[in-house]
């Protein structure tokens, strides 16, 4: 991998994670899971449709002793001091996220957030870009987006 890509990949992360929290100075992958339990003290703290108050950044923060934390759909960041952890949320987490963002209740309980594989990894060098059509070599608009729960990491706005 060139250093450029994994400086691109990282500024990306960067630049997101800084929205929320701007003494953030560098953004890593975590070398192993994290699992967090969420108990109903967490639940009854939380805040609907924010990154960094939901029931799971509650507990993340309050277990760990972090600065801070970023819960998205599909990623998590665990912030100590100038440095954010990356993390990947596993798509059973995701569903309660989602559901939690819709007006239910987040089920209290263990979850774990899974450390990115080999291909997940910022800037790991994968094949990116946009799927092609075969016969026009078009990019195809894959995007389908869940709606009525927070805001894509890196944007204010709810999702309609």
């Amino acid at each position: 991998m060139s250093s450029r890509a994994r400086k691109v990949g990282t500024t990306n992360a960067l630049t997101r994670v800084r929205m929320y929290f701007p003494n953030v100075e560098s953004v890593e992958d975590a070398s192993e899971d994290a699992v967090v339990e969420v108990t109903r003290r967490d639940v009854s703290t939380s805040e609907r449709k924010k990154h960094a108050g939901c029931a799971m950044a509650v507990a993340c923060k309050r277990a760990m002793h972090l600065d801070g934390v970023i819960i998205a759909t599909s990623t998590a960041y665990l912030i100590k001091g100038n440095v954010a952890t990356r993390l990947m949320v596993p798509e059973h987490l995701s569903r309660e996220v989602v559901s939690f963002d819709r007006g239910a209740t987040f089920e209290p309980g263990r979850y774990t957030l899974k450390h990115p594989s080999a291909c997940q990894k910022i800037a790991s060098g994968r094949p990116g870009g946009r799927v092609r059509d075969r016969g026009t070599g078009r990019p195809l608009k894959t995007h389908v987006f869940t709606k009525n729960v927070r805001a894509v990491l890196g944007s204010d706005k709810e999702r309609d």
